[in-house]
């Protein structure tokens, strides 16, 4: 298999049909709860009912990958991701880590030194996990379980000619990751400031207070763009909706520093890991976009849902305008580097 996030199709042929809940126990009352929403492509957070009060909790999970000091905040970082874009705010995390023979027993300090500052900002609780050494990885594996109540949103049903709105910028994560482990390729390229400026782009990772403001304006769903980038991010929209979707490209915002970075290493900026940006779905697009920018918050409408089934990203120019159609989502071009 290829390296990176499995393809939809493996996805879907090999693992979600057997995670999925059993459809037919759905809305029985135990003392287990139920479950009324499964995870699936696009949407990755379950949602239990846990009371007859009607008291329903989110469970949401992330990986990353690395020898990073930052890859276990990444994680948690990831899991709240999940979790807030199906309306659920994270209380609690669980923390697995497969840590390499290499780390030393200062790093994993370090790690979960950072953990548990960024959790105490956030007033979330490690709820605990395990820690093991394992001589078949050769870098740290972050595995986290978030877990959250839910809020009062409610996704209502996607349809063509809503607006889809973008907050922040494409490939911010992967723009961070390269800057740091590519560091000395870089300053070789591009001015020292400018390397080290793409190098902080992971303090925009967090999608928790555009989704709340979004929740406020009354947005019909959301999905937050992270492996793959923006062309899977907006694939798995139009999955989530089964309806099609019009973009215009030069609406999708992206950062100089990520265009340079992408350059030096010959990759494709939209499809580059772009945690930090997240997809809203909206009747009313530009007010959405008001809304988020009074809270400080950048965001653009960079096109519509459709009532065909094309993917169509649309690129205007001086000459007139030209069409692409998205294919299935591929690997990230992380996984280049």
């Amino acid at each position: 298999m290829n390296i990176g996030k499995v393809s939809e199709s493996v996805l879907k042929r090999s693992v979600l049909k057997y995670v999925q809940g059993n459809k037919e126990t759905h809305g029985k009352d135990d003392k287990a709860g139920h479950l009324i929403a499964e995870a699936k492509v696009g949407a990755d957070c379950a949602l239990f009912a846990v009371s007859e009060k009607g008291e329903h909790i989110g469970s949401a999970a992330a990986v990353a990958i690395g020898r990073r000091r930052t890859v276990v905040v990444e994680a948690i970082i990831n899991a709240c991701n999940n979790l807030i874009c199906s309306g659920a705010e994270a209380f609690g995390v669980e923390i697995a880590l497969v840590l390499p023979e290499a780390v030393y027993e200062s790093e994993l300090k370090h790690m979960m030194e950072d953990a548990r500052h960024y959790t105490e900002a956030c007033d979330i609780v490690i709820l605990g996990g395990h820690t093991t050494v394992s001589a078949c990885v050769t870098e740290t594996v972050a595995t986290v379980t978030a877990i959250g109540y839910v809020t009062q949103y409610q996704p209502k049903p996607l349809k063509p000619g809503m607006d889809v709105v973008m907050s922040k910028w494409i490939g911010l994560q992967g723009t961070a990751q390269i800057a740091v482990l590519k560091k000395d390729v870089l300053e070789q390229r591009l001015p020292v400031r400018f390397v080290a400026e793409a190098a902080t782009f992971d303090k925009y990772m967090s999608v928790v207070p555009e989704a709340r403001a979004a929740m406020k304006a009354g947005v019909c769903g959301m999905h937050d763009v992270s492996g793959g980038g923006i062309f899977r991010a907006l694939w798995e929209l139009a999955d989530i909706a089964q309806t099609g979707i019009s973009i215009d490209l030069k609406k999708i915002p992206v950062k100089q520093e990520t265009i340079e970075v992408c350059e030096v290493f010959g990759l494709n900026p939209y499809e580059l890991l772009s945690g930090g940006a997240l997809l809203m779905v909206t009747e009313d697009g530009e007010a959405l976009v008001e809304e988020l920018f009074r809270e400080g918050i950048s965001a653009e409408v960079i096109g519509k849902l459709t009532d065909n089934n094309d993917k169509a990203i649309v690129n205007r120019g001086p000459d007139g305008e030209e069409t692409r159609y998205l294919e299935r989502p591929k690997t990230d071009e992380i996984d280049k580097i």
